[in-house]
């Protein structure tokens, strides 16, 4: 699985909370917490709607979701 600290720090960044994320991306908090927690991976459809939401270019999304925890 994948470590998403950076995702989240970027979601902090731009003012993003849990709810609102969820909200802008149809998923429950549930959902998005599992995918957070590596417990489920993100679909591309949620990752192009994470990098829309948090100003994330699509030439850095290796940055935020493929990156390996140790």
């Amino acid at each position: 699985m994948f470590d998403h600290s950076k995702l989240k720090g970027r979601a902090r960044e731009k003012g993003e909370t849990v709810k609102t994320l969820t909200s802008k991306m149809g998923i429950s908090e549930k959902s998005l917490s599992n995918k957070w927690n590596g417990k489920t991976c993100f679909t591309d459809v949620e990752m192009y709607a994470l990098c829309a939401i948090l100003d994330i270019p699509l030439n850095e999304t290796s940055l935020y979701f493929f990156v390996p925890r140790v």
